[in-house]
């Protein structure tokens, strides 16, 4: 009954949110590109761990303890109500520690999310503690030799468990009323000359009320297509037209293929991307998504700087023409080892800055036996190594500069950043002592103007 009500209840409130489109939701849900393990992350530790190196909190293991106390209790109950909460108790406690376990083995995380743990056990620990209180107090009375004391006359018997509840009840109500209090406070008196109200948000900003300003003069009376929505489209009331409002999202092959399609099919004036400068993510977005970002290059280019667009963007438009560029390239392919593949790009010109788009054949595998989640025998990272040696340079943060490609295909499209005449990229199979891969060759498909690390 439990899991029929559940699957109703589901179908529901689908529905309900979706506004009479439970299928199309369906589809959008399917597609999110649940198997695609290997877009996520940019460092070696955050995507690849053995189970010695899971990273589990006090949270975890207060509720697995509790989990083996619900146990205990639930086999020397006696009474059906003490068997149920024990059964209820033990669903709830060890539900959230294999759900914490299966976060990380499906999202390839060493560690999982505490906050549910730690919200059981804020909500357990109140209710155990008073369920023990009424014990001790059944057990004191029930002990010889403790005579009952004398009613002078017949009244409602007083009972531990009448003032636990409103008492409980007082104490979150005056965390509540605490807290407000210090919210308030800090919003009241925290504003100073420095913020300004923004009128379309109904909230105060400091220094980005005016970078918000710059935009919204940029955007006045034109349509945006942002990779990531943000205040603009708050402001504007505008909706990403592809319908989903960023692509740091994992889009599966068909989503992405959607999206890129009504980016391609126009009907928008301008084009928004975090700026690498601000966000270091941006430059992990760029390469992991290098399937939009290279139509972007292509017949788009930027309205200024970052700063000419308010600090926080940047601001394409379209250009009319292809951006593709002249000069002449070639790409070289070393093996270093059976895990590792170095690919360099050599511009004609010792002094050309860009972007390569190379298209990369390659064969991964995996030693028999060792297989991770899902039957992924490996990831492939891609390591962009002029990149981060940009950034360093620069005394920016260089591990966003990194990206994984899928280990289960034989091409793929990956960007190559060229300074003075060079560019440097290198594969690496995870894990190393397991994996390999054999790249059979490289072709450079375009050259482009890298805006974002040498123009911005």
């Amino acid at each position: 009954r439990y899991v029929g009500l559940s699957l109703v209840g589901l179908g529901v409130s689908v529905t309900v949110v979706s506004a009479g489109h439970p299928l199309a939701w369906l589809r959008q849900t399917r597609g999110a590109g649940s198997f695609q393990g290997w877009y996520y992350g940019s460092a070696p530790s955050t995507k690849l761990y053995y189970l010695k190196d899971l990273q589990l909190d006090a949270a975890f293991w207060l509720c697995l303890l509790l989990a083996v106390g619900f146990a205990v209790w639930l086999f020397r109950a006696k009474k059906t109500a003490d068997a149920l909460s024990a059964a209820a108790g033990f669903a709830l406690t060890l539900g959230m520690c294999l759900w914490n376990l299966l976060y990380c083995l499906l999202s390839a995380s060493p560690a999982g999310p505490a906050g549910g743990a730690q919200a059981l056990l804020a909500a357990l620990a109140p209710a155990l503690a008073v369920r023990l209180l009424l014990a001790g107090w059944h057990r004191l009375k029930k002990a010889p030799g403790v005579a009952p004391v004398a009613a002078e006359k017949p009244s409602r018997p007083r009972h531990p468990a009448g003032w636990a509840v409103p008492a409980c009840g007082l104490v979150a109500c005056a965390a509540l009323v605490a807290g407000g209090a210090g919210q308030l406070s800090a919003r009241a008196n925290g504003r100073g000359a420095d913020y300004r109200y923004v009128a379309p948000l109904g909230g105060w900003l400091g220094e980005q009320a005016a970078k918000l300003e710059t935009e919204t003069a940029i955007a006045a009376g034109k349509t945006v297509w942002s990779t990531y929505a943000s205040a603009l489209e708050a402001m504007t009331g505008t909706f990403q037209p592809a319908g989903t409002d960023y692509i740091i999202h994992v889009l599966g092959d068909r989503q992405r293929l959607n999206y890129l399609q009504q980016f391609q099919a126009g009907g928008f004036d301008l084009v928004q991307t975090p700026s690498y400068k601000v966000n270091p993510f941006e430059r992990w977005s760029r390469n992991a998504n290098w399937w939009f970002y290279r139509e972007l290059y292509r017949y788009w280019q930027p309205v200024g700087t970052t700063y000419a667009c308010g600090g926080m963007h940047i601001f394409w438009e379209r250009t009319g023409q292809d951006g593709a560029l002249d000069t002449g390239a070639a790409v070289t392919v070393t093996q270093d080892s059976p895990a590792t593949a170095t690919l360099t790009v050599t511009a004609a010109d010792p002094s050309f800055c860009g972007v390569a788009d190379v298209q990369v054949s390659y064969q991964a595998a995996v030693a028999s036996g060792f297989a991770l989640r899902g039957g992924v025998g490996s990831f492939l990272q891609a390591e962009a190594l002029t990149e981060k040696q940009l950034c360093e340079a620069a005394g920016r943060e260089s591990t966003t500069c990194d990206f994984y490609i899928p280990a289960d295909r034989t091409t793929y499209d990956v960007p190559i950043t060229i300074e003075n005449g060079v560019g440097v990229l290198r594969l690496n199979a995870l894990p190393a002592d397991a994996a390999s891969v054999q790249v059979a060759g490289a072709t450079i498909t375009a050259l482009y103007t890298d805006w974002e690390y040498f123009y911005e």
